[in-house]
């Protein structure tokens, strides 16, 4: 008869063995947290991206008619020609002033082209951050903080263009010194209220659920080449007022002494 081998239990595992496996079996466990970490992941990116086209537009621009096109866009471009034609009666109201110093017709362009220029890269640059969640247009501090931002700068650049446009013209006999100055102050004020307005119009659309790249640009344009020519005209309203009484009141005084030593001399 053929002997039968013993059976022998196996042997437990020696302490190095146990140690040696033992990072092995944590690393297996650290791979499926991190797999579990990757699949919540996931399942977050998709929730966002359910997220994501439930702000989105219902229709798409390649899925927009002409028709459909053309009734949500022709109500908000009477509106904005009833505004631009409002700086027709802007300059109709200061046409003395315009006639008595013919040179500030001369930079009416400049103004409105400077106030639609600034404010369009407020617009751009505040809808981007709203477009890449880095502001919230329903904060009131960031609001705030978006709105003092954008109008400094714009009164920097304003300063610094109008500060250009006066040592060009009066270098270059372009322009009068007093007229220059009027340009040079106007610029500021204007690229300030046209940042001001192109930061304010996209987080009020955005606030109120609406498209801030339909209307925000044009709005602010709208707006601006309206109250843009009244600061201009303003400025030059009051300060060519103030340097003509200036030099009225620097020659009266010489006339009236002249009168007096005539009358002494009678």
């Amino acid at each position: 008869m053929p002997q039968s081998k013993a059976i022998t239990p196996p042997s437990p595992p020696r302490p190095e063995q146990r140690a040696a496996t033992a990072p092995r079996a944590d690393a297996v466990s650290s791979f499926g947290s991190i797999g579990a970490d990757v699949d919540s992941s996931r399942s977050l990116l998709r929730q966002a991206s359910v997220d994501d086209d439930a702000v989105a537009p219902a229709t798409k621009y390649g899925d927009e008619s002409i028709g459909a096109a053309f009734r949500s866009r022709v109500g908000w471009l009477g509106l904005f020609l009833v505004g631009l034609w409002a700086a027709a009666f802007v300059i109709d109201a200061f046409e003395h002033t315009l006639q008595r110093n013919v040179e500030l017709a001369h930079f009416v362009p400049l103004i409105i082209g400077q106030g639609g220029n600034a404010g369009s890269q407020a617009v751009s640059s505040v809808i981007r951050a709203l477009a890449g969640k880095e502001i919230d247009a329903r904060s009131q501090s960031t609001r705030a903080a978006v709105l003092g931002k954008e109008a400094a700068v714009g009164a920097l650049c304003g300063a610094v263009l109008g500060i250009f446009v006066l040592a060009v013209g009066v270098a270059c006999r372009i322009v009068s010194f007093n007229v220059g100055v009027v340009v040079a102050i106007s610029l500021p004020l204007v690229s300030l209220w046209a940042n001001f307005l192109g930061a304010v119009l996209p987080l009020l659309a955005a606030s109120l659920d609406a498209n801030p790249a339909l209307t925000s640009a044009p709005l602010m344009t709208t707006i601006i080449d309206s109250s843009g020519l009244l600061i201009y005209f303003y400025v030059a309203h009051f300060y060519l007022r103030f340097q003509n009484h200036r030099v009225d009141h620097h020659h009266l005084p010489h006339g009236h002494h002249a009168g007096h030593v005539w009358n002494t001399t009678l």
